[in-house]
């Protein structure tokens, strides 16, 4: 699907510099992840229905941390024909890898949790840029109109919290992204719906192969209004 030619687009092309490494895990952790507690203390897990997208953050994390996640659980949808992967960390090593991606605060002996984007991971460009891109790769989708359909040009991410969504519309605003939110179930929803905004996105992210293909979506529909003009002056 075409989500995935977006992702694959920006799996291409990962972060080089440690900072903007953590950026983009702090992204992914917070639209795709989940704070755990159990005997062996706080930890994470990490969902996903892609496992090249999986195995991206996983590299990611060891090459940062040094920690390599376990694969928990796959799960098989028949409805969807794809797998379910989840992946988790515990431990001391997890407690300190969520108060650095910012998911965590710690106070003293404790941790409390964090529900907005923390101000020192998107303080460069580089970061606020590897941040949107590891939102996208967590929880971001994107759809383009087909044929007769009624589906439109629309892009989304989804959060777990308001303020980390609205955060997100703001951190996009940096890069003349203009973006709104709506809660839909116990989700919020970030999310973009014009031609043109979808195609300031590729181009920030550097999203190519996704870029041609709206293009060519675009001019096919334009040219498929002008014969349907054309025809009802007839």
């Amino acid at each position: 699907n075409f989500t995935w030619e977006v992702k694959r687009d920006l799996i291409a092309s990962p972060p080089e510099n440690a900072c903007c490494k953590v950026a983009a895990l702090s992204a992914f952790l917070r639209t795709s992840g989940a704070v755990t507690a159990g005997r062996e203390g706080v930890g994470f897990e990490i969902v996903s229905e892609n496992d090249r997208v999986a195995e991206y953050f996983v590299s990611l994390l060891e090459s940062v941390y040094g920690v390599r996640m376990e694969l928990r659980e796959a799960v098989v949808d028949p409805k969807r024909s794809r797998d379910k992967l989840t992946f988790s960390c515990r431990g001391e090593q997890a407690a300190r890898i969520l108060a650095e991606t910012g998911i965590l605060r710690r106070e003293g002996g404790s941790f409390s949790l964090s529900l907005g984007i923390s101000p020192y991971l998107t303080e460069n460009d580089c970061c606020a840029l590897a941040y949107v891109k590891g939102a996208f790769l967590g929880g971001g989708s994107c759809t383009l109109p087909q044929g007769g359909s009624k589906t439109g040009y629309h892009l989304e991410f989804v959060f777990s919290h308001m303020q980390a969504a609205e955060e997100f519309c703001l951190l996009l605003e940096r890069f003349e992204l203009l973006a709104k939110c709506i809660v839909r179930g116990e989700s919020v929803v970030v999310y973009m719906k014009s031609r043109d905004a979808l195609s300031d996105f590729f181009s920030l992210v550097g999203a190519k192969g996704a870029l041609k293909k709206l293009n060519a979506v675009s001019a096919s529909r334009d040219e498929a209004n002008y014969e349907n003009r054309a025809n009802n002056c007839l």
